[in-house]
Formats: structure tokens, sequence, C-alpha cells
């Protein structure tokens, strides 16, 4: 039951990310021309500054080890998987400092 609470909170995390930076929302690290250089500041971003790493990704990553009692790829797969992401958080800040200095 927790690994199927865990998939319908980080799915909805997911949409509400999605929602709202419309257009923005990718994949690709780099900065939209059309951005305007303005901030998402809504209250999502206001708290988490990667709402969809630290409340989507997370948790669907933590998922399948409750939910199918996968212990060991719980164990192992999830620590390297963070390791990813830290690298990848660090690039986003890096580019995001670059392009907003209000970051």
């Amino acid at each position: 039951m927790l690994g199927a609470a865990l998939l319908t909170f980080a799915m909805s995390i997911l949409y509400t990310v999605i929602f709202s930076l419309g257009k923005f929302w990718t994949v690709k690290l780099f900065i939209a021309k059309k951005s305007g250089k303005s901030l998402n500041r809504g209250l999502l971003f206001k708290f988490f500054k990667h709402p969809d790493y630290h409340l989507s990704i997370i948790p669907e990553l933590i998922r399948p080890g409750l939910f199918l009692h996968a212990s060991y790829s719980l164990v192992i797969g999830f620590p390297l998987y963070v390791i990813l992401l830290a690298i990848r958080i660090g690039m986003e800040e890096h580019i995001m400092k670059n392009y907003f200095q209000n970051f």
C-alpha cells in the first residue's frame, strides 16, 4: 500500500510540475530563450528548487522496492541513482546561477 501511495504522490507532483512550467518543462539542460529571464515562483518551487526530482523521481525510485518487495534493488540501485541525480542537480544549479541573478 505504501508503494502505491508513493506512486500516486509522485505522479501527482510530476503533473503539477509539468502543468506549472508549461512549454518550458523539458528533460534537457538548457534555458529557453523565450523564458524572459523569469523564475517560476509558485508554491511548489518556493519550497523546493527541484520539485520534480525531490518529490517525483525519488519517490518513484523508492516505490518499486516497497511495492515489489525488491529490497536489493532499493539498497543497491537507489543510492547509485541518487548519485547521478545529485550530479544532474549540480549541473542545473550551475546553469540557473549563470542565467538568473536571483537564483
